[in-house]
């Protein structure tokens, strides 16, 4: 399995032998005279090259790539030219090195980073890439989602519960997941309330204009079967 910046280190390589550049692919290209005559066509190439170079930059990057982050959300986020991350990704991280998720886990369970770091990717790879945006936008968040929020937490309090299997009744880690799957239970009760209202409230309002269109404009609600309650709820 080549290492994500397999075209980095092939194109730094060829830089800092004074040899000519390997590729003629733009970017590589760009990054190769950016690097051995500090000259580059590429603001996205010069951006991503200084991302690259810092270590806690880098890691951000990396880990929100493996999270399959947006690119315009990223780049919004943390003030990133346009297609910069993107330009990343290419160049410093290619993700597909990894084939597949187990691959790119064992890649973060065998880098050689301070704790702090590992749990930045860890985060990543357990929450998603919205919680690694959140902790480095600087302004004002976007509005949250009631049913993303109510989804994390349901997701969060069941693998928690899962957690007691094959432990004793006593065992505090048991007790503490059983507790988890009670809370679990009362999200994915909410849950299915808030989806059995807005499923109740759409059929109202079909009805509603069903009702509109028929020719018999002596009929009434109860004839069409609709309940006036849900109507007015809706």
């Amino acid at each position: 399995m080549p290492p994500p910046d397999h075209r980095a280190r092939r194109i730094l390589g060829a830089a800092h032998d004074h040899a000519d550049c390997p590729s003629d692919d733009p970017l590589e290209r760009d990054l190769f005279h950016l690097v051995k005559n500090d000259t580059c066509a590429s603001p996205d190439v010069r951006t991503a090259a200084d991302l690259y170079a810092d270590p806690e930059y880098r890691h951000i990057i990396d880990a929100l790539l493996l999270a399959k982050a947006e690119a315009g959300a990223v780049e919004a986020s943390l003030w990133l030219p346009a297609t910069a991350y993107q330009t990343y990704g290419y160049l410093f991280f290619d993700t597909t090195s990894f084939g597949h998720a187990l691959a790119a886990t064992r890649y973060v369970q065998r880098l050689e980073v301070p704790p702090t770091v590992r749990e930045l990717y860890q985060l990543a790879l357990d929450r998603g890439p919205t919680t690694i945006l959140d902790r480095y936008r600087i302004g004002e968040r976007p509005r949250l989602d009631p049913e993303r929020v109510m989804y994390e937490v349901l997701g969060d309090a069941y693998a928690k519960f899962l957690t007691h299997r094959g432990l004793a009744a006593n065992h505090e880690v048991a007790k503490e997941a059983l507790r988890w799957g009670h809370t679990a239970m009362r999200a994915a009760e909410a849950l299915g309330d808030a989806a059995r209202d807005a499923s109740r409230a759409t059929n109202a309002w079909d009805d509603l204009r069903i009702a509109l269109r028929v020719t018999d404009l002596t009929k009434k609600p109860s004839d069409l079967d609709i309940d006036v309650t849900d109507l007015v709820t809706g």
